[in-house]
């Protein structure tokens, strides 16, 4: 016979009288915490491709670059049984690296245009330079890794490599019709630099890698469309300005952290792995929608119009992911960002608050965006380091 506690004798004689007990909350019970609201949250959006679900890494290097040959090996093996690889691609349907291949050494000369360089490995992988180590046919599902060496410069892409543009992961034709999948590694400065943009450019490829042909997560959701421009709509753009993106994740390798939208749309900090600092943004509360032209065209997206010499002002909402104290905001013109002509001025009624504050930026167009308009970012900082980035829209 099962023993009752004088708990259970008491409540049973309580139900007995008919007396149903109350439920007391604690006086001191914390509510549960939760950001402000602040509207539509970004997100990368899918065009409908298919992403890469058993990927393999292909490294291919020159000749006499041995060093950095076998640290990029290190990097790649360690990769594929880092965690850091499923926080940053399993959400969007990418598996496991099913495999680093072993390594093709070429001894032919590097390229040093771009064009030149995609028409090098489209003959390399046609098929009959099996002799070699290059493979017999194209794998739809590897990502093939090419690394020229220091001093190389390649031009194309509207300028040169490591001055115009760093690494990037494109699509290309074969020879027989096929579609091959390449991340392109310039060697711009140390292996810190190296690993950082081939691990952006491992998870662009994988969740976008069918640029042309078959695009998938390669666009912005329409109220932050503008996100598509700058910083540009793949997983690794969309974070690759922070300055807090680049962390040791992976050994002792340095790689990016990169875009979430399961994180972004449940309030905290979309960048994975997070950074060890609360997540604080300040958000444009937007009520009207302008025209973006963006790469496909132009789009109605949330934001508002400021004429020229003219000011609007706009409300800032502040969330947090979790309490904190009181934060900083900063508005910058993405213009003066890069060094071109200034086109908007800020003024702020406060520059800091905690979640739930809302404060008042006054938003002053000095010049004709191209846009039609101008892209701005609000900076949440933490002690005055930067954290977070949340783009807008500002017509002309």
């Amino acid at each position: 016979m099962m023993k009752l506690s004088l708990l259970t004798v008491v409540l049973v004689a309580a139900c007995g009288d008919n007396v149903v007990p109350e439920v007391v909350t604690p006086p001191d019970a914390p509510l549960p915490w939760s950001e402000a609201p602040h509207g539509t949250a970004p997100t990368l959006v899918s065009l409908g491709g298919p992403v890469l679900a058993a990927p393999k890494i292909q490294p291919i290097f020159f000749a006499n670059d041995a060093t950095m040959q076998a640290s990029i090996e290190a990097f790649s093996t360690q990769l594929a049984a880092s965690p850091y690889w499923t926080t940053t691609t399993a959400e969007y349907g990418v598996g496991p690296i099913a495999q680093v291949l072993p390594t093709i050494v070429s001894t032919d000369a590097p390229p040093t245009t771009d064009s030149a360089l995609t028409t090098w490995l489209a003959a390399q992988l046609d098929g009959t330079h099996t002799a070699a180590g290059w493979p017999a046919t194209v794998d739809e599902q590897t990502i093939y890794s090419l690394f020229t060496p220091q001093g190389v410069v390649v031009t194309g892409n509207g300028g040169s490599s490591c001055s115009s543009y760093g690494a990037y992961h494109d699509e290309l034709t074969g020879a027989h019709g096929e579609s091959i999948v390449f991340a392109f590694m310039p060697r711009c400065a140390d292996l810190d630099d190296l690993t950082v943009g081939f691990s952006h450019e491992l998870i662009e490829a994988v969740t976008d890698p069918y640029v042309y042909s078959n695009p998938a997560f390669g666009d912005a959701d329409v109220d932050n469309y503008v996100m598509a421009i700058t910083p540009g709509a793949e997983t690794g753009d969309y974070c690759e300005y922070l300055d807090t993106s680049s962390q040791r994740l992976v050994g002792n390798f340095l790689v990016q952290r990169t875009w979430s939208n399961a994180a972004s749309l449940a309030g905290k900090d979309p960048c994975v792995p997070s950074a060890e600092t609360a997540y604080v943004a300040g958000v444009p509360m937007f009520t009207d929608h302008a025209r973006v032209d963006g790469y496909n065209g132009s789009v109605m997206t949330r934001g508002i119009s400021v004429p020229i010499h003219t000011t609007k002002t706009v409300d800032i909402q502040l969330i947090s992911d979790v309490p904190t104290d009181l934060f900083q905001v900063r508005a910058v013109d993405i213009a003066d960002f890069y060094g071109d002509p200034q086109e908007l001025t800020f003024a702020w009624n406060l520059d800091h608050g905690k979640n739930g504050d809302v404060l008042h930026l006054a938003i002053t167009r000095v010049r004709q965006g191209q846009l039609p308009g101008s892209e701005l970012y609000i900076e949440g900082r933490i002690n005055s380091q930067p954290v977070s980035m949340w783009w807008g829209y500002v017509a002309n």
